[in-house]
């Protein structure tokens, strides 16, 4: 402690180095982000098998931000929204939310720690990609059947009276 003292690194006016500063910035938003990613979740497993995931109350005004902005984005005509909704019918909306909120903290670390600008592809960009993503895995789903699948084109012309 008296060394400390000694050189003068226990005043009140005493600033680390520019470095050091910035250093310490990045470990604290580093560890900050590492525990909001992993924090707001809880496991309870019983040999290995999941009994229950399910995200626990917080009072983090961040969270809450987040959680909210997933929300909102799942009402509107973007890629997000898209996300949201199709969740939202597989896993429920409150998974949902939760894993709308991370993909947007995710974007929003991304865009403050290294200028990634985001543009929103928009909804018709999410689904085309998603059903290529589909039509991919059916196609090596019927590979493994020995199946091949072939697009069907509608008929022209052919009218039934």
């Amino acid at each position: 402690m008296q060394r400390l003292h000694a050189c003068g690194l226990l005043r009140a006016s005493f600033r680390p180095g520019r470095e050091i500063a910035a250093l310490r910035s990045y470990l604290r938003s580093r560890e900050r982000h590492l525990d909001y990613a992993a924090s707001h979740i809880q496991h309870m497993q019983k040999g290995g098998k999941v009994l229950s995931a399910h995200t626990r109350k917080t009072s983090n005004r961040l969270t809450v931000a987040l959680r909210l902005a997933a929300v909102t984005v799942g009402r509107t005509n973007t890629a997000l929204g898209a996300f949201y909704r199709r969740l939202a019918a597989r896993i429920g909306n409150a998974k949902a939310v939760t894993a709308t909120a991370r993909k947007i903290a995710i974007l929003f670390y991304n865009a403050m720690r290294f200028g990634i600008d985001y543009k929103d592809p928009g909804t018709d960009h999410y689904e085309q990609q998603y059903r290529d993503r589909v039509i991919k895995q059916l196609h090596r789903r019927a590979a493994q059947f020995g199946l091949i699948l072939q697009q069907q084109n509608p008929a022209i012309d052919e009218c039934v009276s």
